[in-house]
């Protein structure tokens, strides 16, 4: 009996650990997402500063020098970096690869065509998503983890 108890100790916990880490993953999309939407107004920021800078080099007949050259690079290097920035994959996920231990935010169309979300776990006893007993509710297509609730 002991063994079953530790065996259900080790396998809550590797739960929470999950849990842990979708919710961190979750908080790393949101960050990555951030990032993303600041992409394209960090680029026209620094070409406008480029662009400036050159306009007034030209005006006072300012030559680049070694120290400038750096400012310069460092200038391009952030631009490439910013070029690298991508838009964050999607967190929906097919169905099929669902966990079914956990609840999860289940997404699908109804009978009439309209979409819809509810958070839901696998019903193993009907091996099935209890959704599909829903009036008008098919069955689920994609998934996603739930997102921590705010503090």
């Amino acid at each position: 009996m002991s063994d079953v108890s530790d065996l259900l100790t080790k396998n809550q916990t590797l739960c929470l650990i999950s849990d842990r880490l979708s919710a961190e993953n979750a908080i790393l999309r949101d960050d990555l997402a951030a990032v993303t939407a600041e992409r394209d107004r960090m680029r026209e920021a620094l070409k406008l500063v480029i662009s400036d800078i050159i306009d007034y080099e030209r005006a006072n007949k300012l030559y680049p020098n070694p120290g400038k050259q750096h400012c310069w690079q460092s200038v391009r290097d952030a631009l490439v970096l910013l070029e690298g920035v991508t838009e964050p994959a999607s967190p929906w996920r097919d169905i099929e690869s669902a966990p079914k231990d956990m609840k999860i935010l289940v997404a699908g169309k109804k009978d009439d065509g309209t979409d819809y979300q509810e958070v839901c776990k696998y019903f193993d006893a009907a091996n099935c998503w209890p959704i599909v007993f829903m009036h008008g509710y098919l069955a689920p297509t994609h998934w996603m983890h739930l997102q921590e609730p705010p503090r």
